[in-house]
């Protein structure tokens, strides 16, 4: 198959764009508002090299060069085989990667793994400990050291390399923000400033049903810019199309155990949210489970009007 013939295979309605393929269900990082952070998600562990294999050379027969996300969960650069893993994808025409990571620990990349790089973006709760000690709880310094570290790699392999930070903005870290832009400036990178949401489905609905503890309600109605973020979702356009319940579930989400998940939003440890094992079923079933939805999907979306 030519690299030419290997991009126009991906062309299937729903996933067209990328896949989630999670390769670290494990994270350094502490965050307040995510699952995997504070524990409400048990983790998956890694995944393994032999099934990466088998799920890679299926997703390439069905999709051809696309655009692999290999996180969702987790943070990516803890795989103690991510350059093995990296190397599995130059091996197939047209297809990339993408990564995004808190920086609070780094991997060396060669030239082939940078050529393959569609994107790499560092995530960060601000730009001082103190908002550190909120959320990642990482050692802000030591974040930094590798963002630098990593950025030089890269742009020294491929100098136009997409690279760029989302510092996550909260209500106490707004005075915050154009010191993070001027450290992105610095090493010539993007900067963006996405609001903070909750990223955890059981604590988001357990806020809007007012079951969560007192001292969570308190942290995300303090923490977290919610009014702003309302009306941004307001304001967005809505990307719901005919064949799918949720514009979300248009995403490809393959877990660090290789299940079909729901939607990048689902917890692994919950069945509810598995579709099936990636590797046992076609793409034609996987669409027409994911158009379907699952009862937790429907009770999704009856809230997903008050989702933060």
């Amino acid at each position: 198959m030519s690299e030419k013939e290997a991009v126009n295979k991906s062309n299937w309605k729903m996933f067209r764009h990328f896949i989630f393929l999670e390769i670290a269900g494990v994270c350094n990082a502490k965050c307040y508002f995510c699952c995997t952070g504070n524990k409400t998600h048990t983790s998956t562990g890694f995944m393994e090299v032999g099934l990466f294999r088998e799920v890679l050379a299926k997703i390439y027969r069905e999709f051809g060069g696309i655009q692999l996300n290999l996180y969702n969960w987790g943070e990516p650069l803890l795989h103690p085989e991510f350059e093995l893993l990296i190397s599995e994808i130059c091996r197939y025409p047209g297809m990339t990667y993408g990564i995004s990571t808190n920086a609070g620990v780094t991997q060396d990349f060669t030239a082939e793994m940078a050529s393959r790089l569609a994107y790499l973006r560092f995530s960060m709760p601000g730009f001082s400990q103190g908002s550190y000690d909120r959320i990642h709880r990482l050692d802000f310094e030591l974040v930094k050291k590798n963002i630098r570290g990593l950025v030089t790699q890269i742009r020294g392999f491929e100098p136009e390399s997409d690279i760029y930070i989302d510092m996550h903005h909260y209500t106490f870290n707004e005075t915050e923000l154009p010191r993070g832009k001027e450290f992105a400036e610095s090493l010539n990178i993007g900067f963006r400033t996405p609001y903070a949401y909750i990223n955890d489905w059981e604590q988001k609905l357990g806020y809007i049903q007012g079951k969560v503890s007192s001292e969570y309600q308190h942290r995300v109605d303090e923490w977290l810019c919610l009014g702003a973020i309302r009306l941004e979702r307001l304001k967005a356009p809505k990307e719901i199309v005919d064949y799918s319940c949720c514009w979300i579930a248009q995403r490809l989400v393959i877990n660090s155990l290789g299940q079909v998940m729901t939607c990048c939003s689902a917890p692994y440890n919950d069945p509810r949210f598995v579709l099936g094992d990636f590797l046992e079923l076609n793409i034609e079933e996987i669409e027409v489970r994911l158009a379907r939805g699952k009862p937790v999907c429907q009770e999704c979306c009856r809230w997903e009007v008050n989702t933060l």
